[in-house]
């Protein structure tokens, strides 16, 4: 992301930097929380569905959604109604096109509640 930022920059395309710009800034972010959730957060509170909730929506913007699942499905297994948790599990089914509808309806009605 910041080598194609650059090159936005130096070919005098501002906007699409711009919005590179800001990619790169989340990645940034999200790399950094996940660190300190990884390091600290976890070890201090092991059971808190939404630490494992903001792993699995962390994982899923960085381009692992299989990796953000599973932290989705531990979610579940510490709070079976964790909202946050049904929402992640039924992004990441639509996004598995129509294999996925069946599993993406199911944690779309849970989420529902």
């Amino acid at each position: 992301c910041y080598n194609l930022m650059l090159c936005l920059t130096r070919l005098g395309r501002g906007e699409e930097a711009g919005t590179v710009k800001a990619r790169l800034e989340q990645i940034e972010a999200d790399q950094k929380r996940l660190i300190a959730i990884s390091t600290r957060e976890m070890d201090a509170s092991p059971s808190n569905p939404d630490l494992h909730c903001e792993l699995g929506e962390i994982y899923q913007r960085l381009g692992h959604p299989e990796r953000g699942a599973r932290w989705f499905r531990t979610a579940l297994r510490l709070d079976p109604d964790c909202r946050r948790a049904h929402e992640g599990l039924r992004d990441y089914y639509d996004g598995l096109g129509p294999e996925g509808k069946e599993r993406a309806d199911y944690h779309r009605r849970l989420a529902a509640h």
